[in-house]
């Protein structure tokens, strides 16, 4: 996540959640890909991409924000999107735990990994759409 923060640090706040999400879609794609083949080097360089297209994303999102929140609604704001942030991590967590129960470890990364891949991909073509719109 530290290597994505840093790598978009110098970029326009609005460029950097592009390449976050592409990250984030290899990155997920590589894991499942290293679970599902018994891989381990593939798990740390799926982990590796995804960590840093997260970093990409999460960072420009709060550079874009930032500037456009008023100076006393700042700690609300930030408070918000961290709570997001840890319920979409916590969250899946469990859900993925009561999804072991019936479709077992290995279809739970699958699901999860195609729920994720699923999702970057629509906020990537969302963001590449919008790029295009407002040319």
């Amino acid at each position: 996540m530290v290597f994505g923060t840093v790598a978009v640090a110098r970029s326009a706040e609005t460029a950097s959640p592009r390449p976050g999400a592409a990250g984030v879609l290899v990155g997920t794609t590589v894991i499942v890909t290293g679970v599902v083949a018994g891989v381990l080097p593939l798990l740390w360089v799926g982990g590796f991409f995804g960590g840093i297209g997260f970093g990409a994303s999460f960072s420009g999102t709060v550079r874009a924000i930032s500037p456009l929140t008023a100076p006393h609604q700042r700690a609300g704001t930030f408070a918000a999107i961290y709570l997001v942030a840890y319920l979409s991590f916590g969250v899946p967590a469990i859900v993925a735990g009561v999804l072991d129960a019936s479709i077992g470890l290995l279809g739970t990364v699958i699901a999860y990994g195609v729920v994720i891949v699923l999702a970057a991909a629509a906020g990537l073509a969302a963001q590449l759409r919008l790029s295009h719109m407002f040319r």
